[in-house]
């Protein structure tokens, strides 16, 4: 008879690729990043062993290898594939205050244009695509023709800036003869790809016209604000961490059998998805298909983000009282490895206590899942007397929507029904995050008040107000 563990692997790897992390446990996930190093041999006691001796993710990413080594199944070349793993993960999502902090230096978007635009003496539209952190993916060329007039429509634009992975981009386009305004067909072509590229989540942030050494935005002639807007963006020349993310994905695949030329092999891949967080939160059939990735390369570097991930959020006291510090650290990680929008329930008791999270949507935050009557069935079923709600924005903005104002409006009536308070609501984006309650109060949505927005770093969350 033939033994059930036949093609366990494979079924294991394609759950993950359909389903995601979620549904794993930490061991689960453990055992299918061992089949990268360990071909053969069953990998689940392997990582029951490692949790056992080194207690959770903590202890296995902190362990010295030589200790490692000596857990039965591991040996030395899995133990410095452990090591160099753990240490890259963290990296990649949580990288040092001090190593955040390097990659902001900022210029102007209008400088720069005109500096690689100065001898253009020809009609031409360019875009550039721009990170999460506002920092240089690519500048391309889409037309030579001019922009009013030109035969380029919204799905050159779009389709571009979706294939350079762009957090956001900003146009420009030169006017050869002057005058140095804006005609009436700019502000026409301008706002139809605005809109087009709004419907693809990727904000179009700044138009510029550029006329030999001047230029002017076209948001500041609409408006009457003077003839150009200051649009800052990261460091244009190879930043600290765009030198770091290929680090780091070099050092993961130097690690991995058959991949000889690692730091070659992380150029061409992070030039096709600009950043490493951008390539590891790829769906896996997408990731897979950038050479030279094989797909079981793709679920390692998945698997890799996974566990970064869990390593974090499993420290969060389910069932303890916790700062907003804890909570929006926890939301971080939690969202760091997702791709796509999701909404998260947290629920708490009278003390302040976390009974649980709960995961409330997968796609947008304005499905028609998100309803009201859900989220206040879950929080009547756990005994929930406060909850915070929390959702990404993948697209590395965190500003709140005007969306997510109304909705943060419309679920705080919702819960105050059923009499449980929403506390915040907040949006995760990376590192950073934004409280939409403080937005929904200023604008005076149904009377919100929030009182979250006077708990900061360390104190405890206060939910008895």
């Amino acid at each position: 008879m033939p033994s059930v563990h036949i093609g366990h692997r494979k079924r294991m790897k394609a759950k993950y690729t359909l389903h995601g992390a979620d549904i794993f446990d930490t061991h689960e996930l453990l055992e299918m990043l061992l089949y990268t190093v360990i071909p053969y041999r069953d990998t689940n006691p392997i990582a029951h062993e490692l949790l056992f001796r080194f207690h959770d993710l903590d202890g296995i990413a902190g362990a010295d290898e030589s200790a490692l080594a000596a857990c039965p199944g591991v040996g030395a070349r899995t133990a410095e594939f452990l090591s160099a793993v753990f240490a890259s993960g963290e990296e990649m999502f949580f990288p040092p205050e001090d190593a955040a902090r390097e990659d902001i230096v900022y210029r102007d978007a209008g400088e720069y244009l005109l500096s690689c635009l100065s001898d253009c003496h020809t009609y031409r539209t360019v875009m550039l695509s721009l990170d999460n952190r506002m920092r240089k993916i690519a500048l391309d060329t889409v037309s030579e023709e001019d922009f009013g007039r030109g035969r380029a429509d919204a799905k050159d634009f779009v389709s571009l800036a979706i294939e350079r992975h762009a957090s956001a981009v900003i146009l420009a386009h030169t006017h050869p003869y002057g005058p140095l305004y804006p005609s009436e067909n700019d502000y026409t072509r301008n706002a139809l790809l605005k809109e087009a590229f709004a419907v693809s989540s990727i904000p179009l942030t700044e138009h510029y016209i550029l006329s030999g050494n001047r230029c002017v935005t076209l948001s500041a002639k609409e408006s009457g604000e003077g003839s150009r807007h200051t649009v800052p963006v990261g460091d244009l020349a190879p930043s600290a961490g765009a030198v770091r993310d290929r680090t780091i994905l070099a050092r993961l695949l130097s690690v991995v059998p058959g991949h000889a030329d690692a730091a070659a092999e992380a150029d061409r891949l992070l030039s096709s998805a600009g950043t490493l967080r951008a390539l590891v939160t790829l769906p896996t059939e997408e990731l897979s298909a950038l050479l030279p990735l094989k797909e079981k390369d793709a679920v390692y570097l998945k698997l890799v983000a996974s566990l970064s991930s869990r390593r974090h959020t499993d420290r969060f006291p389910i069932g303890g009282a916790v700062t907003e510090r804890q909570i929006t650290d926890y939301l971080s990680a939690l969202f760091a490895p997702l791709a796509e929008e999701s909404v998260y329930l947290l629920l708490f008791d009278a003390e302040g206590r976390v009974l649980a999270v709960e995961c409330v949507s997968r796609g947008s935050v304005n499905s028609s899942s998100i309803t009201p009557r859900r989220l206040m069935d879950i929080a009547c079923r756990r005994g929930a007397v406060s909850v915070i709600l929390a959702h990404n924005h993948p697209n590395g903005y965190s500003k709140p929507s005007p969306e997510d104002v109304a909705l943060t409006a419309v679920m705080q009536s919702a819960f105050a029904a059923v009499g449980v308070t929403l506390r915040e609501h907040y949006v995760i984006a990376g590192d950073r995050f934004e409280r939409v309650g403080e937005a929904a109060a200023s604008a005076g949505k149904n009377g919100c008040r929030f009182a979250a927005s006077t708990v900061t770093g360390d104190e405890i969350f206060d939910f008895c107000k």
